[in-house]
């Protein structure tokens, strides 16, 4: 992929992760449903994601929230 399609990807990516983390705040949600209502089709790959951009594991931001 060129740059700019590698910049898209990784901008949309960052919108689902920031949905991921308000979505995470409503804790009758698991992991799993944030993942895929974020449109991740894979929850440990949604996770991964998220501990990279936020530092934390969703189930911890889920507890700290």
């Amino acid at each position: 992929p060129t740059r700019r399609s590698s910049d898209l990807i990784e901008f949309i990516r960052n919108i689902r992760l920031k949905h991921g983390s308000q979505l995470l705040k409503n804790k009758s949600m698991s992991i799993a449903e944030v993942a895929y209502e974020c449109g991740f089709s894979n929850p440990k790959y949604f996770a991964t994601c998220f501990k990279e951009d936020f530092g934390v594991t969703p189930k911890e931001y889920q507890k700290s929230c």
